[in-house]
């Protein structure tokens, strides 16, 4: 199969290049700043989506620093963009990538049917992605995935936030510093298991539609979290719980169930496997 990747040149992009490479397919990368809104822009666009079997958008503004209602504008007006130019291009199977942060809430698992207030503006923009998304399926007969990851594992993601910071401390033989008592709870995906997720949805399930969380089937307290990795990298610093400090204790998890009922999908690798992978292939 051909397939565009619109933002492929970004961590999760890169990282699912190669990977349908490696199983067998072509990939048309379109660098997330084409201009898609002007004219010329378009056409080009249109030409490579006239050529492809599937799009698989990635593009997107993150949550580094600020981010405004410019960047919530930008996200929502680029995602309905495409999907525009792809529906006058009379290409249905699109893979569109959403997130966790769409949800909120002590009532968990989080569930694709119910409604949340997201976490924040990205998260909002998320949101609205998945309803133009859901639009577009409903009036122009399209059949898009949006698949809302869980956080992402993977060693080329940016470096300064918590998951990397671990990882780092214990190749490095560095002491883990956590804040508070490190109780609050998270759910991960490994980047290999979305890039399977984003293939299979576009190759297996392409006559599919609708909205599907993906992640690992469980979470994990930031403490064990550490522990897991100290113990694959065999690192013997000792973990310092910082209770003075404060900590973000919510609990983060999304119900998977329906990925594995209607796209026949499951993630194949648990924490521990993660990280093992990652100590032995990156």
């Amino acid at each position: 199969m051909k397939i565009a990747v619109v933002g492929g040149d970004g961590f999760i992009g890169r990282e699912f290049v190669r990977y349908a490479g490696q199983n067998g397919h072509e990939t048309v990368v379109i660098e997330k700043d084409c201009n898609a809104f002007s004219e010329d822009g378009a056409k080009t666009i249109q030409s490579i989506l006239k050529n492809c079997e599937a799009m698989v958008f990635l593009a997107a503004k993150k949550p580094a620093g600020d981010f405004t209602i410019q960047e919530y504008i930008y996200n929502v007006e680029l995602a309905e963009k495409y999907l525009q130019l792809a529906c006058e291009s009379q290409m249905k199977n699109i893979v569109l990538t959403s997130s966790r942060s769409v949800y909120s809430g002590t009532h968990l698992p989080w569930k694709e049917d119910e409604f949340h207030t997201p976490l924040s503006l990205y998260g909002a923009s998320k949101l609205a992605m998945d309803s133009i998304a859901l639009l577009y399926n409903e009036q122009y007969g399209m059949k898009i995935k949006s698949l809302r990851l869980a956080q992402v594992i993977g060693m080329g993601e940016r470096k300064g936030f918590l998951l990397n910071t671990l990882i780092d401390n214990a190749i490095a033989g560095k002491k883990q510093v956590i804040y508070g008592k490190g109780i609050g709870r998270r759910q991960y995906v490994y980047v290999k298991d979305v890039c399977d997720a984003m293939l299979h949805s576009a190759v297996c399930e392409k006559d599919t539609a609708g909205i599907f969380n993906i992640g690992m089937d469980c979470n994990v307290s930031i403490v064990d979290l550490a522990r897991i990795i100290n113990g694959v990298f065999e690192n013997d610093a000792a973990i310092e719980l910082l209770e003075d400090k404060p900590e973000d204790t919510n609990e983060y998890l999304m119900d998977v169930s329906k990925a594995e009922r209607e796209l026949h999908w499951k993630s194949r690798f648990g924490l521990e496997e993660t990280f093992v992978d990652i100590k032995e292939h990156w």
